[in-house]
């Protein structure tokens, strides 16, 4: 009778140490465990990881999630920075391209307008699959100011670019452009001209500025010199600009 006992006893404390491991018998049915779910472990691109001038700035903040579009703007903006119209041109629009290669080129208004650069920041970016626009801003010793673009992808990691026209900005830093709309809602509209004040010097201050340091510039009326192009930025001092 003892041997009985103690023969089910040990078939019990069997089954229970059998059930702790989920294994199956002693009349429990085996439990179906989910796989874990499947992590992508492949680590996004960094923006160290891009090609560009050591003069272009790029911050994380305006990455998109292409890395192609990504190189493409740092190239761009390369370009831009080094005055490289050979390069510039061969990304651009056909009409803006056009517009660089028969009047900037040759009039060596390129030139004249690339040279003092000094940097050149992404200052803002509307991520898109196939269409993007992205803002740079260009700054020289003097001043800095803002142009914008629609990137438009051509195939693959290849995109085109084309002028787009902004409200003129400028300011001392390319970095205070930061954020900067792509609308033309920026543009101030001059006051009208009031009789000048007996007594007040010629070039007085007229308080026509922003408090916090970025000067809003109406665009000026194009001269000689200073053509326009319909599909080019606004901004004073662009390349594209008047």
């Amino acid at each position: 009778m003892k041997f009985v006992q103690r023969l089910i006893a040990f078939a019990s404390i069997s089954c229970l140490s059998l059930t702790f491991v989920s294994m199956p018998g002693c009349g429990e049915e085996e439990e179906e465990v989910a796989p874990p779910p499947v992590v992508n472990t492949k680590p996004r691109w960094f923006i160290q990881d891009l090609s560009m001038d050591l003069k272009v700035q790029f911050p994380e903040k305006y990455a998109p999630e292409s890395e192609g579009l990504a190189q493409a703007i740092a190239d761009f903006a390369s370009a831009m920075a080094r005055g490289d119209h050979s390069a510039f041109g061969s990304m651009l629009a056909p009409a803006d391209a056009g517009f660089l290669n028969d009047f900037l080129v040759p009039t060596g208004e390129w030139r004249e307008r690339t040279e003092p650069i000094r940097a050149v920041r992404i200052v803002n970016l509307s991520d898109g699959e196939s269409i993007a626009q992205v803002a740079i801003a260009v700054g020289t010793e003097s001043e800095a100011y803002l142009t914008a673009w629609t990137a438009s992808r051509v195939q693959g990691d290849q995109w085109q670019f084309a002028a787009i026209p902004v409200g003129p900005r400028t300011t001392s830093r390319v970095a205070q452009l930061d954020d900067a709309p792509f609308t033309p809602d920026a543009v101030v509209i001059s006051p009208p001209e009031l009789p000048e004040p007996a007594g007040s010097p010629d070039g007085a201050d007229d308080g026509f500025g922003d408090p916090g340091g970025d000067d809003f510039t109406p665009p000026s009326p194009s001269g000689p010199g200073s053509p326009s192009s319909p599909s080019s930025p606004s901004s004073p001092g662009s390349p594209f600009g008047n």
